[in-house]
């Protein structure tokens, strides 16, 4: 197993509200149908329902994200199905710095590869997780 790292997103708000939106998934939707259909498209074909994330990549298909773990105020972990490997996806959330007012939001990605396979995955991998969570993030400060 090999995890891959986003990068840190801060968003401004504490973070027992940041857990509290990000664990309500559906809302999203509503979020992503009122987005122009430009936006629409560079963000793919991704639909939220309440426990989990449909994402649909070609060559692969669908994939489900489906919420495997909750940790209140701390963050949440996915386990995706239909996947062609193993795969985990943790959302963590800490207080940014010394004020309680804001929170970092990091996603990261836990798949099953070959050692050979490594190298190769791991650039789409990490940039997976960077987009994961500036997805979450972009989200949560959209409906601020």
């Amino acid at each position: 197993m090999a995890t891959y790292s986003g990068k840190p997103i801060e968003i401004k708000r504490p973070q027992a509200e940041v857990y509290t939106k990000l664990s309500n998934l559906g809302d999203y939707q509503s979020y992503i149908d009122q987005l122009p259909e430009d936006v629409r498209s560079k963000i793919g074909d991704v639909r939220f329902s309440t426990d989990a994330i449909v994402i649909t990549a070609a060559p692969v298909g669908e994939i489900t994200l489906s919420v495997t773990d909750r940790r209140e105020n701390q963050g949440m972990t996915f386990t995706a199905a239909n996947s062609p490997v193993p795969l985990t996806v943790d959302i963590n959330l800490s207080q940014a710095g010394e004020t309680p007012d804001a929170t970092m939001l990091m996603a990261s990605i836990t798949v099953e590869v070959p050692a050979m396979l490594k190298p190769l995955v791991a650039p789409k991998m990490e940039e997976a997780a960077n987009r994961m969570g500036e997805m979450l993030g972009n989200f949560f400060n959209a409906g601020k």
